[in-house]
């Protein structure tokens, strides 16, 4: 069968049916495995309905459930499932599908109902290779390693290949849980070399995916890309899409670690759009990979929707762990008790090589609690050095860096995780902690230098550590606030100078003539005023930073790349998310949008105009969240938001009242269409 290829199926496809239906009833399970789902169920389309034996029925399931049609999978098994002791083959292909959408104990309990008459078939094989891969996504480390052992007994008796790939596999995964990474990579090797042998492209697929993950492990992040690659191009030919969003994540994952962000970006969001259209809940994994993106981008909104999104998807500990840790590492410098509480979770559930990840998590935010956070550093050491983790390793190295007392052995540690992280290509983790080693009290010129930079490259992929000139934070939407390193600015020096900010923010980083600022301030020409305006710009640097000012003899502006502010994150999210018609990216700026421009103080005409403009943008943002909502529940709450903005938004009030009636919610919809006319009412009367 490894010349089969699309010509000769469409060929077969035009050949008797009876034949087309012997040629599948002999080699269907190869066919299959080399030509994939689209091709097989071409050519089982051309058998006759009275010629579908169980066997082609079966193949039939097995291929949609390939290509991510599990519900239509699941009505051709149905025609043989009694909800009783199933032939193992049969139990095998209805617990894939439950596992293929997220949920490995249900998979696990279709898998126990396959019948066990011999022990010595390909069938019962497999069929014990798979619960020993539900165990392992159950964190059942003992399960998981004796049924792999029984899986590969019986594959060693049937000497069939797919059963004796698929028991490499489990195997792999059990030393996995065992932190044996030597042996987890060389049941993966092997059961690739076996699956290649019999041109299996199916169990190609599969096995690359996770060859990759172990290779992301291990800090062989090209070689990972690569793997990663080529099993997304052969779960694409074979349109094994159930493996596909994974594939998708794993060279993500590289991807990033490599410091290409945008092309990491993109392949997490194929991810989504796969599991989307399969249907599955394992949407959590994209979701997380993606908070990873935001969070490294300062992107706080939108990683905390995206973290906060895959938490309510997650259905098992591998898509549970990695949301929850990743709200900890985001929530850690802002409210580490709250990070803490994520990290103990995360703990609690994750196993094998996911533990360090916790560790670390939970170091940090103890760290930044003020707490000693010693041992979990050394901690996270230890087990990134049992798991070959790489990666994992220079990060622990950086937490035992921030924890040390002795300043010598800090730069030590900080050194070698520079260069793990250099020796894996690992480019913008490298300059991360190069930015980190030149802010130590010894650093020498050349490391400032260096720090310098590696902090201007973290900026060009839109990544700014703390301190790299975003000290300055300042709040626009609701009522104005102004913090610096974090402590908000109570008392100011200088009423003007306060005032000269909030023009500044109002220009947008564009200049504004002196003459123009007297006129607005003191309402003089600024040649009379000239020197209360030096003064206010000076308090203004004084207060803020020196930096943040750019100014000569005719104009002034404010440098927005030297601080944060909220009402150009809110557009920067807005913005993309109406043109990508990003929910998550929408939701963030949703969220951020606590109120009007200025809103404790509404009065000064020179900001009407872009308070109008976030407005409008506010609006556009929360009617397409309205028409992307999922349910009900959420697009009225949207409509309620719009509302509370504009009482008199003609359009909001019929959608709210269509939408309850639709529902059949008429009690809601009835005062919904009363406060609707009472509004109105309201309008036309004045």
């Amino acid at each position: 069968m490894s010349g089969l290829n699309q010509g000769s199926l469409k060929a077969l496809a035009e050949a008797d049916v009876s034949s087309a239906a012997e040629l599948l009833e002999q080699d269907g399970d190869r066919m299959l495995a080399a030509a994939g789902a689209s091709h097989v169920l071409e050519l089982l389309g051309t058998v006759a309905p009275a010629d579908m034996t169980k066997r082609l029925h079966l193949l039939r399931g097995e291929a949609l459930a390939l290509c991510g049609h599990i519900e239509s999978a699941r009505a051709v098994y149905d025609m043989y499932d009694d909800g009783g002791v199933l032939d193992p083959s049969l139990a095998r292909l209805v617990g894939h599908l439950e596992y293929k959408q997220g949920r490995p104990a249900a998979a696990l309990a279709a898998y126990e109902r396959g019948r066990f008459d011999r022990g010595t078939t390909a069938p019962e094989a497999l069929l014990l290779a798979w619960m020993s891969t539900a165990h392992w996504a159950l964190g059942n480390q003992d399960e998981c390693r004796q049924l792999a052992s029984s899986a590969w007994r019986v594959a060693g008796i049937c000497q069939d290949s797919r059963a004796l790939a698929a028991a490499h596999v489990a195997l792999g995964f059990a030393a996995e849980m065992r932190g044996e990474a030597a042996a987890e990579q060389s049941h993966y090797e092997r059961a690739l070399e076996i699956a290649e042998t019999a041109g299996d492209l199916v169990e190609c697929a599969r096995i690359r995916t996770n060859l990759s993950s172990r290779l992301l492990g291990e800090g062989r992040f090209a070689d990972a890309l690569a793997v990663g690659e080529i099993a997304v191009r052969q779960a694409e030919t074979v349109d094994y899409r159930t493996v596909l969003g994974l594939a998708l994540c794993n060279s993500g994952d590289a991807l990033k670690r490599l410091g290409r962000l945008d092309e990491a970006f993109s392949r997490f969001e194929q991810a989504l759009a796969v599991e989307h259209r399969n249907s599955s809940q394992r949407l959590a994994y994209p979701l997380s990979r993606l908070g990873d993106v935001y969070r490294l981008r300062g992107r706080t909104n939108l990683a905390l929707a995206a973290y906060e999104e895959a938490v309510r998807m997650a259905v098992e500990r591998q898509g549970l762990v990695p949301a929850l840790t990743g709200l900890a590492v985001l929530l850690t410098p802002s409210d580490p008790v709250a990070a803490k509480q994520f990290a103990l979770r995360a703990r609690a559930l994750a196993v094998g090589p996911a533990v360090i990840r916790t560790v670390l998590a939970l170091g940090w935010a103890e760290h930044t609690a003020g707490q000693d956070a010693t041992n979990l550093a050394a901690e996270a050491a230890e087990l990134a050095r049992l798991h070959r983790d790489k990666a994992r390793l220079a990060e622990a190295l950086e937490l035992v860096a921030a924890t040390s007392p002795r300043p010598a052995a800090a730069r030590r540690a900080l050194m070698e995780a520079r260069d793990i992280w250099r020796d894996t290509g690992a480019r913008l983790d490298e300059l991360r902690v190069s930015a980190v080693l030149g802010t130590l009290p010894d650093a020498h010129d050349t490391e400032r230098a260096l720090a310098r930079v590696a902090r201007a490259c973290l900026a060009s992929q839109g990544i700014r550590l703390p301190g790299s000139g975003e000290a300055v934070t300042v709040r626009t939407l609701g009522r104005f606030e102004v913090r610096v390193a974090g402590e908000p600015v109570a008392a100011w020096q200088s009423r003007k100078a306060r005032d000269l900010l909030r023009i500044l923010i109002v220009r947008r980083g564009r200049g504004i003539a002196r003459e123009e600022l007297g006129r607005l301030l003191w309402g003089e020409d600024s040649g009379k005023v000239a020197h209360r305006l030096s003064v206010a710009l000076s308090t203004l640097r004084t207060t803020l930073d020196p930096q943040l000012i750019v100014a000569d003899q005719a104009t002034v502006a404010l440098d927005r790349t030297k601080l944060t502010l909220d009402i150009e994150d809110f557009f920067l999210d807005a913005e993309e998310g109406l043109r990508r018609t990003d929910r998550t990216m929408l939701t963030a700026a949703e969220s951020a949008y606590t109120g009007d421009l200025f809103e404790d103080e509404p009065y000064d005409d020179w900001a009407v105009s872009l308070r109008e403009q976030a407005r409008a943008t506010y609006l556009r943002v929360a009617r397409t969240l309205v028409r992307l909502a999922p349910d009900v529940d959420e697009a009225v709450h949207y409509l309620h938001r719009l509302l509370a903005k504009d009482p008199y938004d003609e359009q909001a009030h019929a959608d709210l009242v269509d939408t309850l009636t639709k529902a059949g919610r008429h009690g809601e919809a009835a005062r919904a269409r009363t406060r609707f006319t009472q509004a109105m009412h309201q309008l036309m009367t004045g």
